[in-house]
């Protein structure tokens, strides 16, 4: 009798390489690091909008500052990232983007900001700097800054 973990096991590893073998190879990976961030109470767009948080006392906002090793010219949206947390007494949390500036070639220069959990910027392949904001509780002291990966790529749609 065969073992059904097992097998399931195996296929999903050799899935899983093919996948990320498809992004190193086929296309590049998108690799950034947390180079700073800045808490702030107000951020306005240039699309006309602007977050502000109304309680102060328990959620600001934050900027995370990030140096990106671009593979190729793309498209980067406020809802690829999110930000993992734990407030003071333990609880996990996270929060999404709810906006970003867009890429700039030096960490000294200034893009514009978007503000929209759908914003998105195109962006040229090469170093690039980026900031992006999130919403964070005041009691939070430590986050881990996530980007989406590809889970499976041309997946049809079954239409009755």
């Amino acid at each position: 009798m065969r073992n059904r973990n097992t097998c399931s096991t195996a296929v999903l590893a050799a899935a899983l390489v093919l996948a990320v073998c498809g992004i190193v190879l086929g296309q590049g990976v998108f690799k950034a690091e947390v180079i700073d961030n800045e808490i702030v109470v107000r951020v306005e767009g240039v699309n006309g909008r602007a977050l502000t948080w109304k309680d102060a006392k328990q959620n600001k906002g934050i900027i995370v500052s990030i140096k990106a090793e671009v593979p190729r010219d793309m498209e980067l949206w406020a809802t690829d990232f999110s930000l993992k947390y734990f407030h003071a007494d333990g609880e996990e949390d996270r929060g999404h983007c709810g906006g970003l500036q867009t890429a700039v070639s030096s960490k000294d220069d200034a893009g514009v900001w978007i503000i929209s959990k759908y914003a998105n910027t195109s962006v040229k392949q090469g170093t690039r700097y980026l900031k992006l904001l999130f919403p964070i509780g005041n009691d939070v002291t430590q986050f881990t800054l996530h980007h989406a990966v590809v889970v499976d790529e041309g997946v049809q749609v079954k239409r009755e």
